[in-house]
């Protein structure tokens, strides 16, 4: 059986001997493509469009894709190859592109080679990829992608379970991505800088990551180092990683009396700086606020639910691209939820007092709305958390900067409201976008930052939550709105 696979752009053809489910197909073949829960079939997050000799739509996929299936559309978990298909991935795995972005004269790490180079964020669900014409440290291209690893789970945890069979296949999955985008640009790049957190430069590197999943968690390296022509920046502990050390440098939380990073993902990183140390923690809020625990979740590409309002049984939703919606992305949950709470569908501990309405054809499941609860309540309580071991005031803090991709689009008043970000004045929050790629493009582009991200990374003190006496009391009780 042959199945032709057409993504990025890009056309391949593998063979299979025997029936198979589209996922493990995508899966062996080492293509980009999402699927959050790992292929267990219950996070409808693996859509494909696909054709040709395939098994009929179950009544799991007819109800889930309802008439998406007759637009070619297909759970790849749950259908199977039968003969020869293609399937079309797209571009749906590129989320985001920019070019041609100038920066300022600095001396950069190549001195004066001319030639290409390229900075790679290795998130656990995005991996995002810049690269840059030296030294005029010009932008010439910036994409982020699904990070292909997503197959074989949503979060690290399931990354090192996986990794004990399969950590050839994850390092390779994603240096296919990095390869891809290298042959994108006009020639072959002369240096990378690669950031991420420790579990991921771990797989990639081929380093075994077992160890970070058990106590007392310790790291096979910190990195901070080349292998071969990629300079891996330093991380400071099992979960606390080069992405964190990066997001502090871009930010400039230091430039303040005392100020807290929060880097909103999978993993979320939180710093606080208090004026004479950096305190870090990594809270486990779970792959909801990038939409891939949720019924009807998906990541911030078009289509995408971004922003709901309204009152009674009548939301207004916006859409990433103002095209019909395909599902919500994380700051569309935060409005969703706030929207239900303040209509009165949920009560104040998050049970449903009566059906939810349609967001446009989008339904939340009671399901979504306790798995918001879980990550809105790790993130807050992280953050108090801090907050307390450094002996800080909330209100002592002078700017909250919001990372990530997530953290660009957020309703603050909402998810303060929530429960999900400390009330404190609203006009400290600062919407700061990606800084763990522009902290590492920071080291590309002036070579005193590479030391500066050193000092960083040794200056830091790691907070681990699960010893945390604050944490481990208010984490439950957080969870109501």
């Amino acid at each position: 059986m042959k199945l032709k696979i057409f993504y990025d752009g890009r056309q391949k053809t593998e063979e299979f001997d025997n029936e198979i489910t589209l996922y493990d197909a995508l899966k062996q073949s080492c293509v980009p493509f999402s699927a959050p829960c790992g292929g267990k079939g219950i996070c409808l997050g693996c859509k494909v469009r696909a054709k040709g000799q395939l098994s009929k739509p179950d009544s799991r996929e007819i109800s889930c894709l309802k008439d998406k299936i007759d637009e070619g559309y297909r759970l790849a978990c749950y259908c199977f190859l039968k003969g020869d298909a293609s399937v079309y991935l797209g571009d749906s795995n590129v989320l985001f592109s920019e070019v041609n972005k100038p920066f300022s004269d600095i001396n950069p790490l190549t001195g004066k080679k001319y030639c290409i180079a390229c900075v790679i964020d290795i998130g656990t669900t995005a991996l995002k990829c810049a690269s840059y014409k030296m030294p005029e440290c010009i932008l010439l291209d910036s994409k982020t992608f699904i990070n292909p690893q997503i197959s074989f789970g949503a979060d690290v945890m399931t990354r090192i379970t996986a990794s004990e069979n399969s950590l050839s296949e994850m390092k390779d999955s994603v240096g296919s991505v990095i390869e891809n985008f290298a042959e994108m640009q006009e020639q072959e790049p002369f240096a990378y800088i690669i950031t991420g957190n420790t579990v991921m430069l771990h797989i990639l590197s081929g380093l075994d990551p077992k160890s970070l999943g058990v106590y007392p968690f310790k790291p096979k390296s910190l990195f901070g180092k080349y292998i071969g022509n990629k300079y891996y920046m330093p991380c400071v502990s099992a979960y606390i990683g080069s992405d964190a050390v990066a997001s502090v440098l871009a930010s400039k939380m230091l430039d303040n009396r005392k100020s807290i990073m929060c880097d909103i993902g999978t993993n979320c990183e939180i710093a606080l700086w208090d004026g004479k140390k950096i305190y870090c923690a990594s809270s486990p809020a779970g792959p909801a606020f990038e939409g891939a625990s949720i019924s009807c979740g998906m990541t911030a590409e078009q289509g995408a639910i971004i922003s709901v309002c309204g009152k009674d049984d009548e939301p207004i939703i916006k859409t990433l691209g103002n095209t019909e919606p395909l599902g919500i992305c994380g700051s569309g949950l935060i409005d969703a939820v706030h929207y239900l709470l303040e209509n009165h569908f949920i009560s104040d501990s998050g049970k449903m007092i009566k059906a939810f309405p349609k967001f446009g054809n989008i339904t939340l499941e009671p399901s979504d709305v306790a798995e918001f609860q879980l990550a809105k309540s790790a993130l807050y309580t992280a953050i108090m958390a801090l907050c307390d071991h450094s002996g800080t005031d909330i209100n002592e803090i002078e700017k909250i900067y919001l990372c990530g991709n997530f953290g660009k689009y957020i309703n603050i008043e909402n998810a303060i409201s929530l429960g999900m970000l400390p009330d404190t004045d609203s006009s400290k929050y600062i919407l700061c976008g990606n800084t763990s790629l522009e902290g590492a493009s920071m080291l590309l582009l002036d070579a005193d930052n590479v030391k500066k991200a050193e000092n960083i990374a040794k200056s830091i003190q790691p907070i681990e939550l699960s010893d945390n006496k604050y944490f481990q009391e208010n984490y439950l009780k957080n969870l109501n709105f």
